[in-house]
């Protein structure tokens, strides 16, 4: 018969001391570590993949990560693409079947109130200020109408205030890229209604002017993020709002009331230096008279001449076709053989600032305290 053995408190304190530290756990649980002393999971970053290409067309890269393509959309081949760059910088083109087309418009071409570059510094603003110092750093006229350049980039077209200028016309040409070129040709422009395979080689054209990546301003972040979205599904709805984000969608268009005093302007100090590019690149654009003496555009000669500028100051105050505020608030009606007018400037063309800038270089080149 066997005996227990008595063991002093002292012994047993010895042999619970000396028991591996797995004594009394569950068996399937004896070899897990302790939670609290693992180390920290640190996951590696990403591994960097190649950008994409800087000239690749951001409205192309939209339809690739899954957003629905635009009405406008339009896949076109280069003769297309020829002749719509003909009609816009031309008037004209040859039709399809070879022969000479019709002109446009008797008085306008589309780059005569509109750039085919680009002309803004930050896409996502629409400051004339910064239009103006950007124009001037580039060499860039500054004109009333927006910039064709990235225009099949915006979802909208005749935004806001034209409104006010050209009442219902504007609710399809708003709408529809399409029908904002019909209104532009035979409207603005004074011209025709524009064919069908017209509109469709101008669409051709403008789809060579959209948005590149290189003209985002996109973190580095950002690249990698819309590089790996054209194979990673679950990341192309941020990638799509990444690119969207990036320029404004419209361009906004707001018109301006003409000074209350015409005489003194808006009450701004004057930059004259300012006013003078103004002057230069957008009054002389259309007004200015060739070495014959013939307008490059528009029936009202100009030339930067005290002649000019003091005419042009001296009627500041009228509100008619002579005075500057007039015309610059309000543009004309439509005149003359061939028709002509000046469209007006909005406040994101022109803003109130410069016209004191103009006023201010026509008192300087006037010698007016």
């Amino acid at each position: 018969m066997l005996r227990p053995v008595a063991l002093s408190i002292g012994a047993l304190l010895l042999l619970l001391v000396a028991l591996p530290d797995s004594f009394g756990q569950d068996p399937e649980a004896a070899g897990d570590d302790d939670d609290s002393a693992a180390p920290a999971v640190v996951e590696a970053p990403p591994v960097p993949v190649e950008p994409l290409p800087a000239d690749t067309l951001v409205a192309d890269l939209l339809v690739q990560l899954g957003e629905a393509a635009p009405a406008h959309w339009l896949e076109a081949d280069e003769a297309m693409v020829t002749r719509g760059r003909e009609i816009i910088h031309e008037g004209r083109t040859t039709t399809p079947e070879g022969k000479r087309s019709r002109v446009a418009s008797p008085g306008y071409l589309c780059t005569d109130c509109h750039n085919t570059v680009r002309e803004d510094p930050d896409l996502m603003a629409s400051d004339p200020e910064a239009r103006m110092a950007y124009a001037v750093e580039n060499d860039l006229p500054f004109l009333p109408g927006t910039t064709l350049y990235g225009t099949v980039n915006r979802t909208s077209w005749f935004n806001e205030d034209y409104v006010k200028k050209y009442g219902t016309l504007v609710e399809p040409a708003n709408r529809a890229l399409r029908m904002a070129l019909l209104l532009c040709s035979a409207e603005c422009s004074q011209g025709r209604v524009m064919d069908e395979w017209e509109l469709d080689a101008m669409q051709a054209y403008l789809w060579t002017l959209g948005y590149q990546l290189s003209d985002l301003e996109l973190s580095e972040e950002q690249h990698q993020l819309i590089a790996r979205a054209v194979d990673d599904e679950a990341l192309r709805s941020d990638a799509i709002a990444a690119l969207q984000g990036a320029y404004l969608p419209y361009s906004p268009a707001h018109v301006r009331e003409a000074p209350a005093d015409r005489m003194a302007g808006y009450g701004n100090d004057g930059d004259a230096a300012r006013g003078a590019d103004i002057y230069r690149r957008s009054c002389l654009t259309c007004h200015s008279s060739s070495g014959k003496g013939d307008p490059v555009r528009g029936e009202y000669h100009l030339k930067d001449s005290k002649g000019s500028i003091g005419e042009l100051y001296r009627n500041r105050g009228k509100g008619n076709n002579l005075s500057f505020h007039q015309t610059i608030t309000y543009g004309t009606r439509p005149f003359g053989v061939p028709i002509a007018y000046m469209p007006f400037f909005t406040q994101e063309r022109l803003s109130d600032q410069q016209v004191d800038d103009l006023q201010a270089y026509f008192e300087q080149t006037l010698g007016v305290e």
